[in-house]
């Protein structure tokens, strides 16, 4: 079943409170569940990890330079946090994913060399990881999505041409429901699987350039250069929130992502992150 959109507008507007403008070139954002915010900066092959003050965030944290060691990196494009705070790192160029302590210790490398051989050529854009562990990947090279065990078995492959409705054919990006359904995007739409990688339901979005998604509480979010669009999973509607939406961003900062902080939305550019709250 396909589930069909109704995208309308409504005033909300949002007002920049402050801004961190520390990244090179920015690319994705993540929020963990203790609340702290990681960020990829793909241009300084760096993951920091901030803190939000009552008036501004806080780099606590940070990894990486240029390089293939285990605690650099070669052009990242993703960072996801588990519910037991480690951080795993899309390193895309050095074509693996890197695991590490909430303090950025480092615990695991996942790539080809460490991989059941029934994975085959392995080539990660994104990750996430489920409530039960479970480490969902997009992998490029075969346009498919692989579910792996806390024992790094490979337990699942889905998104090819075999699951119909279901099929990917140019995935970006993931993000897993505190229910543990499964959102990946897909062009201009977000395909849901269930935790076992069957097909759920698509959600289309608006014909544009979609960078990535995050779930945040019951809302799913997609960014665009210039637009925000937010989908409440309890309901079949989604908000769009424009450029002209929000006060206080330079009109030169295209969007890269965003996700919620409470009722605050918090948006990344390539250069800043923004702290935007709602106009009453």
């Amino acid at each position: 079943m396909i589930a069909y959109l109704v995208a309308f507008m409504i005033d909300l507007v949002f007002i920049v409170e402050w801004s961190s403008g520390a990244f090179l070139t920015a690319t994705s954002l993540s929020h963990c569940i203790n609340g702290r915010l990681l960020v990829v900066d793909q241009a300084s092959n760096n993951i920091f990890v901030m803190n939000i003050d009552t008036t501004a965030f806080q780099n606590t944290l940070q990894i990486g330079g240029h390089g293939w060691g285990n605690y650099e990196f070669d052009t990242p494009t993703d960072v996801a946090s588990s519910f037991l705070l480690d951080i795993f790192v899309t390193d895309y160029n050095n074509r693996r994913i890197q695991r590490f302590d909430k303090n950025l210790n480092y615990i695991q490398t996942y790539d080809e060399q460490t991989l059941p051989s029934s994975v085959g050529r392995f080539q990660p854009r994104a990750c996430a990881i489920s409530t039960q562990g479970d480490l969902f990947v997009v992998e490029l090279d075969g346009k498919r999505i692989l579910k792996f065990d806390k024992r790094n078995q490979l337990v699942k492959e889905f998104g090819t041409f075999t699951d119909g409705a279901g099929m990917v054919t140019d995935p970006k990006d993931i993000a897993i429901s505190q229910a543990d359904e499964v959102f990946v995007l897909d062009k201009s739409k977000i395909i849901g699987y269930d935790i076992f990688g069957n097909y759920l339901r698509t959600l289309p979005l608006p014909q544009a350039e979609w960078n990535n998604i995050q779930v945040s509480g019951k809302r799913l979010l997609a960014t665009s250069s210039d637009c925000i669009a937010m989908y409440s999973l309890d309901t079949d509607k989604m908000t769009i929130v424009t450029r002209d939406s929000i006060i206080g961003i330079p009109s030169q900062e295209q969007f890269v992502d965003a996700t919620l902080y409470g009722e605050n939305l918090l948006v990344l550019t390539a250069s800043s992150l923004h702290y935007c709250s709602p106009t009453k």
